[in-house]
Protein backbone atom coordinates (compact mmCIF):
# COMPACT_ATOMS: atom_id res chain seq x y z
CA UNK A 1 0.00 0.00 0.00
CA UNK A 2 1.37 3.48 -1.33
CA UNK A 3 2.27 5.84 1.56
CA UNK A 4 -0.60 8.22 0.87
CA UNK A 5 -3.59 5.98 0.68
CA UNK A 6 -2.25 4.17 3.69
CA UNK A 7 -2.09 7.48 5.42
CA UNK A 8 -6.12 8.21 4.51
CA UNK A 9 -6.92 5.47 6.14
CA UNK A 10 -7.50 5.75 9.78
CA UNK A 11 -8.74 3.02 12.28
CA UNK A 12 -9.85 1.16 9.25
CA UNK A 13 -12.25 3.53 8.04
CA UNK A 14 -11.19 5.34 5.14
CA UNK A 15 -11.92 9.22 5.09
CA UNK A 16 -13.54 10.19 1.82
CA UNK A 17 -13.28 14.20 2.60
CA UNK A 18 -11.22 16.52 4.31
CA UNK A 19 -14.46 17.43 7.50
CA UNK A 20 -14.43 14.94 10.66
CA UNK A 21 -17.54 12.24 9.94
CA UNK A 22 -20.78 13.47 10.99
CA UNK A 23 -23.62 11.46 12.50
CA UNK A 24 -26.75 11.79 11.41
CA UNK A 25 -28.20 13.73 13.56
CA UNK A 26 -26.01 16.52 12.89
CA UNK A 27 -26.72 16.56 9.36
CA UNK A 28 -30.57 16.75 9.88
CA UNK A 29 -29.57 19.74 12.37
CA UNK A 30 -27.85 21.39 9.59
CA UNK A 31 -30.42 21.00 7.29
CA UNK A 32 -32.93 22.42 9.84
CA UNK A 33 -31.32 25.57 10.66
CA UNK A 34 -30.87 25.88 6.55
CA UNK A 35 -34.98 25.85 6.80
CA UNK A 36 -34.78 28.18 9.50
CA UNK A 37 -32.70 30.81 7.59
CA UNK A 38 -34.83 30.11 4.14
CA UNK A 39 -38.45 30.36 6.09
CA UNK A 40 -36.80 33.56 8.02
CA UNK A 41 -36.00 35.65 5.02
CA UNK A 42 -38.66 34.10 2.25
CA UNK A 43 -36.06 33.27 -0.08
CA UNK A 44 -32.00 32.69 0.51
CA UNK A 45 -28.83 32.62 -0.97
CA UNK A 46 -25.38 30.54 0.02
CA UNK A 47 -23.28 32.90 1.48
CA UNK A 48 -26.12 34.47 3.40
CA UNK A 49 -27.46 30.99 5.10
CA UNK A 50 -22.92 29.97 5.46
CA UNK A 51 -22.67 33.64 7.24
CA UNK A 52 -26.02 33.25 9.32
CA UNK A 53 -25.33 29.44 10.63
CA UNK A 54 -21.74 29.61 10.27
CA UNK A 55 -20.92 26.85 8.20
CA UNK A 56 -18.49 26.01 5.43
CA UNK A 57 -19.67 26.74 1.78
CA UNK A 58 -19.49 23.32 0.80
CA UNK A 59 -20.90 21.65 3.19
CA UNK A 60 -24.01 24.46 2.79
CA UNK A 61 -24.08 23.48 -1.36
CA UNK A 62 -24.41 19.83 0.09
CA UNK A 63 -27.18 20.33 2.38
CA UNK A 64 -29.03 22.99 -0.10
CA UNK A 65 -28.98 19.70 -3.19
CA UNK A 66 -30.20 17.54 -0.17
CA UNK A 67 -33.28 19.65 1.18
CA UNK A 68 -33.91 20.54 -2.96
CA UNK A 69 -33.81 16.66 -3.56
CA UNK A 70 -36.42 15.95 -0.91
CA UNK A 71 -38.63 18.42 -2.09
CA UNK A 72 -38.21 20.60 0.79
CA UNK A 73 -36.58 23.88 -0.97
CA UNK A 74 -36.58 24.94 -4.37
CA UNK A 75 -33.48 26.32 -6.10
CA UNK A 76 -34.66 29.53 -8.31
CA UNK A 77 -32.06 31.03 -10.93
CA UNK A 78 -33.20 34.66 -11.97
CA UNK A 79 -31.41 34.55 -15.33
CA UNK A 80 -33.57 36.16 -18.03
CA UNK A 81 -36.11 37.41 -16.00
CA UNK A 82 -37.09 41.13 -16.76
CA UNK A 83 -39.08 42.06 -12.95
CA UNK A 84 -38.10 41.78 -9.87
CA UNK A 85 -40.26 38.67 -8.82
CA UNK A 86 -42.87 39.03 -6.17
CA UNK A 87 -41.19 36.80 -4.10
CA UNK A 88 -37.94 38.89 -3.54
CA UNK A 89 -39.15 42.43 -3.17
CA UNK A 90 -39.39 42.32 0.92
CA UNK A 91 -35.49 41.55 0.40
CA UNK A 92 -34.33 44.27 -2.33
CA UNK A 93 -33.77 47.28 0.39
CA UNK A 94 -31.83 44.85 2.62
CA UNK A 95 -29.58 43.86 -0.49
CA UNK A 96 -29.01 47.37 -1.41
CA UNK A 97 -27.89 48.42 1.73
CA UNK A 98 -25.52 45.26 1.28
CA UNK A 99 -24.27 47.17 -1.86
CA UNK A 100 -25.83 43.98 -3.87
CA UNK A 101 -27.60 45.38 -7.31
CA UNK A 102 -28.45 44.12 -10.45
CA UNK A 103 -26.40 41.53 -12.11
CA UNK A 104 -25.25 40.55 -8.46
CA UNK A 105 -28.56 39.86 -7.36
CA UNK A 106 -29.23 38.03 -10.64
CA UNK A 107 -26.32 35.97 -10.83
CA UNK A 108 -27.41 34.41 -7.37
CA UNK A 109 -28.51 31.09 -6.93
CA UNK A 110 -31.92 31.71 -4.78
CA UNK A 111 -33.52 29.13 -2.58
CA UNK A 112 -37.14 29.49 -1.45
CA UNK A 113 -39.48 27.00 0.55
CA UNK A 114 -41.82 24.56 -0.87
CA UNK A 115 -45.24 25.32 0.16
CA UNK A 116 -47.30 22.08 -0.22
CA UNK A 117 -51.00 22.71 -0.44
CA UNK A 118 -53.44 20.54 1.75
CA UNK A 119 -50.90 19.86 4.59
CA UNK A 120 -50.96 21.76 7.58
Amino acid sequence: MSSVLSSIMVSNKVLVGFDPPVNEDQQDLKAEEILDVVREFGASYPSEICGEIDIGKETCYRKLRFLVKQGKLKRISLDGMETVPDWLKPRINSLWARGLKGEAIRRMAWYVEVKHEGKK
